[in-house]
């Protein structure tokens, strides 16, 4: 049930308490439990008696389900559920890039910082650019994205390349991301 604006309220609100056109209906108590079917009185009864409301969550002719529940909560949760952001961080891809000059230390702290987001579950593309005269030694660079990739891996097993490092103009390019089948198998 979405709830977008302030007619939304008013029609949730023909479904609250007395307003339901129902002699019988499927009832759910304040603890989620099934009671059965009731009359509309004796649900009424029981909903003023933990002080709540009856609330119609399936008003269908055939079929009707009510709960007792606190409504303006219920009316906060349903504000709060449309209005959250999802994030699917499975597609959020942060970059990490590496200058063919780094030293040792300052790759370590970028190798942990790609650590911290791949646990984190985000996806993280690696980029060793080399400048001017760099270009022409193909071979370090190379070793160093090996260098880059095996600290990672050792890292955990479920780190893994998408694809194989490709050399584009003149930086190497390679993406981690986190298998989740690895993941399972470690904990089983």
């Amino acid at each position: 049930m979405k709830f977008n604006n302030t007619n939304n309220k008013i029609t949730l609100s023909q479904f609250l308490n007395e307003r339901i056109n129902f002699p019988q209906f499927l009832l759910i108590d304040e603890n989620g439990e099934n009671v059965g079917i009731v009359s509309k009185q004796e649900a009424l009864s029981r909903a003023r008696s933990v002080s709540l409301d009856l609330f119609c969550i399936t008003p269908r002719v055939d079929n009707p389900v009510c709960k007792i529940l606190d409504f303006p909560k219920y009316i906060y949760q349903l504000k709060k559920k449309d209005s959250g952001k999802v994030t699917n961080k499975k597609n959020t891809l942060k970059e990490a890039k590496f200058s063919f000059r780094i030293s040792d230390n300052d790759a370590k702290v970028k190798v942990n910082k790609i650590i911290k987001w791949l646990e984190d579950d985000f996806s993280v593309k690696t980029v060793l650019f080399m400048r001017g005269r760099e270009q022409q030694h193909k071979d370090i660079a190379l070793e160093k994205c090996k260098k880059i990739i095996s600290d990672v891996q050792n890292a955990s097993p479920s780190f893994q390349l998408k694809e194989d490092v490709k050399l584009i103009g003149s930086m190497y390019n390679f993406t981690f991301f986190k298998n989740r089948k690895v993941v399972k198998d470690e904990k089983n």
